[in-house]
């Protein structure tokens, strides 16, 4: 199974969520994004983290833009 962005890495969330039959793996759509927001030349764009536990990835994510 392939997820986009589904939690912080190594966060734990989703490791034992499926079945130990089923490979998980979890992709960064960060790049991406960064650089089709980059494009757009966006003035301040504002970047939210949906919880506490993603802040740190909301503030990478900000750098990068």
């Amino acid at each position: 199974m392939l997820t986009l962005d589904l939690q912080p890495p190594g966060s734990g969330q989703v490791e034992g969520f499926f079945s130990p039959r089923t490979a998980v793996e979890n992709l960064r759509g960060a790049p991406l994004a960064i650089d089709h927001i980059v494009g757009r030349s966006l003035h301040r764009p504002v970047v939210v983290a949906p919880n506490e536990m993603c802040v740190h990835l909301a503030r990478d994510f900000r750098s990068g833009l």
